[in-house]
């Protein structure tokens, strides 16, 4: 896994060997010549998409890029969310999808995302692309892609993504009674656009329940605690 194609100072470094990169790689002395090529096509020419890696972000490329990353059967985390708080610019997801690319969506950790929650960035991915011309994203794309996608952008299709004899019993139950889903027309519809983590009951890996909504993993004092402690030690590293 790696990041890729996220940002215009990568992109700047990348096809003219200035900004902030280079910048950085020139303070320690490294001496690195840019290839005047994207960041996919560095990947290609030097083996790296042959691996089929799963590449996070994917916001500067274009159809030429796109057709690389799809030919080598490599994967696509779709970070929406973080895109937009990191102000990187927004990835075509309607074109990954369009071009049969294995596409997942990812939320880029806690460090560039206040909450790690797949159904709100399948919202947002929904919504985001709605604001740009082209095909609009279904709900039903979206639940796919955070399903089925990521489980084919990491190679592991044949183990996980969805609900058949011979995979993993990988499950969540979602509660769409609560009052903010109402009414429920399209359980995909209501799951993408008016539903959240919160609202999930119970959560199965391979078979082992790990969450259930009435049974928190550590009581919500200590939880708090525990949080407050490395909230601290943050701030004592920082200072």
């Amino acid at each position: 896994m790696m990041h890729a194609a996220e940002s215009q100072d990568e992109r700047e470094l990348m096809i003219r060997g200035t900004g902030p990169f280079a910048e950085g790689l020139r303070s320690r002395a490294i001496n690195w010549q840019a290839p005047g090529i994207s960041t996919i096509r560095y990947l290609q020419d030097h083996g790296v998409l042959q691996t089929r890696p799963l590449l996070a972000h994917c916001i500067n490329v274009d159809e030429t890029d796109l057709q690389l990353v799809k030919t080598a059967g490599a994967g696509i985390a779709h970070c929406p969310k973080s895109n937009a708080k990191l102000r990187h610019g927004n990835a075509p997801f309607a074109g990954f999808i369009e071009q049969q690319i294995n596409v997942g969506l990812g939320s880029d950790s806690v460090a560039s995302n206040n909450l790690c929650d797949i159904l709100e960035e399948a919202r947002f991915a929904v919504l985001l692309s709605r604001t740009a011309s082209g095909p609009a994203i279904s709900a039903n794309q979206a639940l796919s892609a955070a399903t089925r996608g990521g489980a084919r952008a990491l190679g592991l299709a044949d183990k996980i993504g969805s609900l058949e004899q011979g995979m993993a019993a990988d499950l969540a139950v979602v509660n769409l009674a609560d009052w903010h889903q109402q009414p429920v027309h399209d359980p995909a519809a209501t799951l993408v656009f008016s539903s959240s983590g919160r609202d999930v009951l119970l959560t199965v890996v391979d078979g082992k329940e790990v969450y259930r909504k009435d049974r928190p993993a550590a009581p919500e004092r200590d939880l708090k605690a525990r949080l407050d402690r490395a909230r601290t030690k943050l701030h004592e590293a920082a200072a």
